[in-house]
């Protein structure tokens, strides 16, 4: 099919059904809301489009009085312009009758603009969600932005890509869907069918609570894994693809750079990564970065505290709560969800890039703008170690529900790396077997204390600054 006819038939079909939505409207009737809950937008507009509409009638009785002695030339203006108001009259009415759709029995939140955009996310895929006012709408890779009266109210990240088809057909991967709806708070809160408030273990709560009691989610920040498993045999990186896609223009100059860097010299690569001969293969590796297959981050990342964290035996629950809440710094990617599809890479925070410099600090602006919004407004537990911690610090309200971890040898009270990594990954393990989702530092320790660990908590000297957990371990199994 040419790309002529393939936009013809678009028109038509868009004409079509912007009829269907006008016939719909008059008799007051809705589209594909039967096992929903309907969430408009079309409120704030209505008075605008039948504005525009009555300047249309204007200018039509206008030009037919003008143009009554040009008989040819009336006709086509007056079938243009009655075609106008009826265009923008179904064009209010397609904004009415195809409202946004909460379906929790299919798992879906359908998202709708007239009929211009109808995308399906599937619930489980939703990482976070928030009110938040947005009055202008840049472009950028990821994102779909459905405006109405040009504001969106309700944002939404998504854990895996979803894919939105334009009106011509053209496909695009967003991670991150903003949106408007009249009643934004109700659609943010929605409540769980039959359900109360959000109990400590995951099995007893819906999907619906879950994914919309977004004061309960809990963000937990992690470190790498030095040592990486190979890539996948899979489709290769698509950076337009991965969460947070505000850092998408950072990750690609520290990508491009390392690329040229390995490819350039392999001795100066070496050094730069503080590489040791029998690492050599790893300069290697990264110059496959753009080809090379791309596998979930969360079997990417290898060690002793994803061992301890064992993501692959979890139980469904359990998974749909890591993917949403855990973070994965990196030197190469600055951070990245587990479900994110990336290669296998050797660059840790630590590396000193000869065109960007020191990882550590290039990530901090770039981070400052993403990360508070990641972390939402519920408790962020930092497990990072020293050099990733440097990336991104917590600040003001978001620092004040923080609380790092650190895990000493209970005999000798000092921290031992081992103990350290693995019990960390176990604590992660045990919240979310557990469906334990603590709103604040106070709460986390009350929860980590009946999972059985042995905490001591030292609540912040100023307000505005990150709790202190010590978990004292006499072994690990």
């Amino acid at each position: 099919m040419t790309g002529g006819v393939r936009i013809g038939r678009a028109l038509v079909r868009h004409e079509l059904r912007l009829a269907v939505s006008l016939v719909l409207w008059l008799a007051r009737r809705t589209r594909g809301t039967a096992d929903g809950t309907p969430f408009g937008y079309a409120r704030g507009q209505g008075a605008v489009m039948f504005g525009f509409a009555f300047v249309c009638v204007v200018e039509t009785v206008a030009l037919s009085v003008l143009l009554l002695d040009w008989p040819a030339v009336h006709a086509v203006v007056l079938f243009l312009d009655v075609y106008t108001v009826v265009f923008v009259v179904a064009l209010h009415a397609a904004n009415v009758v195809r409202p946004h759709v909460l379906d929790p029995d299919s798992g879906t939140l359908r998202i709708r603009r007239a009929v211009h955009v109808d995308l399906r996310i599937p619930l489980e895929r939703i990482a976070s969600v928030r009110r938040e006012l947005r009055m202008s709408h840049e472009p950028a890779a990821g994102e779909l932005n459905v405006e109405a009266g040009s504001q969106t109210t309700v944002t939404r990240e998504l854990t895996e890509p979803v894919t939105h088809v334009t009106l011509f057909g053209r496909r695009r991967d967003v991670r991150v869907v903003r949106f408007h709806a009249d009643e934004s708070d109700a659609l943010v809160r929605a409540p769980a069918r039959g359900g109360g408030p959000l109990g400590r273990r995951a099995r007893h709560r819906t999907l619906t609570a879950e994914l919309y009691r977004e004061e309960y989610r809990v963000l937990v920040l992690l470190p790498p894994s030095e040592g990486k498993a190979a890539s996948g045999r899979g489709a290769p990186l698509k950076p337009g693809s991965l969460s947070l896609p505000g850092l998408a223009g950072a990750r690609e100059a520290v990508l491009a750079e390392l690329v040229d860097l390995c490819a350039a010299d392999e001795d100066k690569a070496r050094e730069v990564l503080g590489l040791s001969e029998g690492l050599r293969g790893e300069v290697a590796k990264n110059l496959e970065l753009r080809t090379a297959g791309a596998r979930p981050a969360g079997e990417i990342y290898t060690g002793v505290l994803y061992d301890a964290l064992d993501l692959a035996s979890l139980d469904a629950a359990a998974k749909r709560g890591a993917a949403r809440s855990l973070l994965v710094f990196s030197g190469l990617w600055g951070a990245v969800r587990v479900t994110d599809r990336i290669p296998s890479y050797r660059c840790s925070m630590g590396v000193r890039l000869p065109g960007l410099g020191a990882l550590g600090a290039y990530w901090r602006t770039p981070m400052a703008s993403v990360l508070p919004e990641a972390a939402g407004s519920g408790l962020v537990l930092d497990l990072r170690s020293a050099a990733y911690a440097t990336a991104w610090k917590p600040k003001g309200e978001v620092a004040a529900r923080t609380a790092t971890v650190r895990v000493l040898h209970a005999p000798t009270r000092k921290v031992v790396s081992h103990f350290n990594k693995a019990t960390k990954g176990r604590i992660v393990r045990s919240l979310l077997t557990d469906g334990a989702a603590p709103k604040d530092p106070a709460a986390l320790v009350e929860a980590l204390r009946d999972l059985g660990y042995v905490v001591e908590a030292q609540a912040p000297a100023r307000a505005g600054t990150p709790w202190a957990l010590d978990v004292l371990v006499d072994e690990v199994h």
